[in-house]
């Protein structure tokens, strides 16, 4: 059977059960208020194809190890962050054959490991910062859809498929163009990009496209970034920059499945911020 026809690639996830094992790396490097905070985690993901007769496949997301280095000024985080990843070392995600994750198929348990955790969580950690932070924790793990907008972003499980099957063309003198929403980009403030993606390459078992992208204009959200900015003793005459984002996805034509992506976002603000995140998943 053909992968693509003219113009238009029909890339899906072949109906073959599968299982492939990835290493997942985050660098984050923020300069605010005169200093720079460094933060990397690193993750052994293990990807499995589970099938059924009257689904979608589905699937299964193991993390066999995660490991994370906060910056000193963050390090007494890395050990509660580490303990809210336990919540999730185990998912059961519904893919359709566009690439998007659309369903969390194990949320009770998340909820239920969610109920231990928090009681183990407050006999630690008091106070009203504390307080606010576990009930917004709640409010997310309680609200499928919002635990599945978190579920498809970049730092978690958004960049093995990222939504990017059949959305391209086999002609690399076109591209498309789509928008795309990364949660907490400035202190829990989203930004909209407007992504452009091109197919640069098709072999017999690959295929790699070149995403890049810029501001969306959506002026909800950059107005928010740069009032918040301005009441930490930003310049007003600076505006919110995205200055790089571009990004390489290569997939398996066969299985539809990730082989490598390599995503480089930074954003500024004048000269009082700046921030580099770098991302990159590899198959093992």
């Amino acid at each position: 059977m053909r992968r693509f026809i003219a113009n238009e690639i029909e890339f899906k996830l072949t109906p073959l059960a599968t299982s492939e094992t990835y290493i997942q790396k985050i660098r984050s490097e923020v300069f605010f208020k005169g200093k720079t905070s460094v933060s990397q985690s690193q993750k052994t993901l293990n990807i499995d194809i589970i099938l059924n007769d009257y689904q979608s496949p589905q699937v299964k997301i193991k993390t066999i190890d995660h490991k994370v280095t906060l910056d000193n000024l963050l390090r007494t985080q890395e050990e509660i962050t580490l303990k809210m990843a336990s919540l999730t070392n185990i998912v059961l995600l519904g893919l359709n054959n566009k690439g998007h994750i659309n369903t969390i198929n194990n949320h009770t348990i998340i909820q239920q490991k969610w109920t231990i955790l928090k009681q183990e969580l407050e006999q630690l950690y008091k106070g009203n910062t504390a307080e606010i932070y576990f009930y917004g924790i709640d409010k997310k793990i309680k609200d499928a859809e919002k635990l599945l907008v978190d579920f498809q972003q970049n730092r978690l499980f958004g960049l093995l498929w990222n939504g990017l099957h059949g959305f391209y063309s086999d002609d690399d003198s076109k591209s498309k163009k789509r928008i795309k929403i990364i949660s907490n980009a400035v202190e829990h403030i989203p930004i909209s990009v407007e992504e452009t993606i091109t197919c640069k390459q098709i072999d017999r078992n690959e295929i790699t496209l070149q995403v890049t992208g810029q501001l969306n204009g959506n002026e909800t959200f950059i107005k928010k970034i740069e009032s918040y900015f301005i009441r930490n003793g930003g310049n007003k005459k600076f505006k919110f920059e995205l200055t790089v984002y571009n990004g390489v996805f290569k997939f398996n034509l066969e299985s539809g499945l990730l082989k490598e992506v390599t995503l480089v976002i930074e954003t500024k603000f004048g000269d009082s911020y700046t921030r580099k995140d770098q991302f990159n998943i590899h198959n093992i």
